[in-house]
């Protein structure tokens, strides 16, 4: 909803629902299509992981392929480490999430800690 701020709580239960990108590493193919959706759909998962991944090398390689998918048909040509960097993202989905109105994305595990004083 515009204008209303959701908590972490409630950006989950938008975020389960939705439904997972079958792009498994054993399930991207070279000949496979994308569609358009799809391609965005990796490269959010991709920018939220590297957003918000404590290891930075793994961050940065996320990054680094987002920005490399811009290219057209460079989604038909993943090195193998690429495809396991996709189905990575793609198994933090439900916790590396970019919530509603936000620009970045947060770790909600990290966030739906309790504080400790």
């Amino acid at each position: 909803m515009p204008g209303k701020a959701h908590s972490a709580a409630q950006a989950t239960a938008l975020h389960t629902h939705e439904a997972p990108l079958h792009t498994c590493a054993h399930t991207i193919k070279r000949s496979r299509m994308f569609t358009i959706p799809e391609i965005q759909r990796i490269k959010q998962l991709l920018r939220n992981v590297a957003e918000v991944d404590p290891d930075d090398t793994v961050a940065n390689r996320a990054s680094q392929l987002s920005v490399d998918l811009e290219t057209l048909d460079r989604i038909n040509h993943l090195t193998d480490s690429e495809r396991e960097l996709i189905q990575y993202a793609n198994s933090k989905r439900e916790q590396y999430v970019l919530l509603p109105e936000a620009r970045h994305a947060v770790n909600l595990e990290v966030e739906l800690r309790p504080r400790q004083c």
